[in-house]
């Protein structure tokens, strides 16, 4: 088992947000993931809340988590998800970050149905299969949306937007920011 743990915050100022909705995820997917409350198996409820600073934790299985953060004080809006969550410790085994900014993506998306997903690429050189990628939109995509990435062949990161609401949606078109580890 392992403590994931990280402040809710608004992306734009890095401003700490107390109270926000947590909601973990199976990463890229919608479906809730079975979290605890401490290393002993207690059960926590998901979503959960942000402490008064901001500050969220949980325990889960050994893996990797999709973490979408909404509502609060001051409120976060649009919510937004820090995608394949992983409590990265930056070790001797980390040989390089890649950092790209506001990549557009190779093709747009359309109009999601509600329920699924829809997957698109975009270019990112030096990016290898074994890395760890995770993005975030330079604007807001469209409300009801959560998304994550990965590396799907060598210089090309794939984006998979998922519409968690009752209605289709068209994403609306953004950059993205991207960060790989490796």
């Amino acid at each position: 088992m392992q403590k994931l743990q990280g402040y809710s915050q608004i992306q734009s100022t890095g401003a700490r947000v107390a109270s926000a909705t947590i909601t973990v995820y199976n990463t890229g997917t919608l479906t809730l993931s079975q979290i605890f409350s401490d290393d002993l198996g207690t059960p926590l409820s998901n979503p959960f809340t942000s402490d008064a600073n901001g500050l969220w934790f949980f325990y889960a299985a050994n893996g990797r988590y999709d973490v979408q953060m909404s509502a609060g004080s001051p409120a976060i809006s649009p919510a937004y998800t820090l995608s394949d969550y992983l409590d990265l410790d930056i070790g001797p085994s980390v040989t390089s970050i890649i950092l790209g900014s506001n990549i557009s993506l190779n093709s747009a998306f359309t109009s999601i149905a509600p329920g699924t997903t829809q997957e698109q690429t975009l270019p990112l050189a030096n990016a290898l299969t074994s890395g760890i990628a995770s993005v975030s939109p330079t604007a807001d995509p469209g409300s009801g949306l959560v998304w994550s990435a990965w590396i799907s062949s060598p210089n090309t990161v794939n984006v998979r937007l998922a519409n968690v609401s009752a209605a289709p949606i068209t994403p609306n078109a953004v950059g993205w920011n991207v960060t790989v580890t490796q």
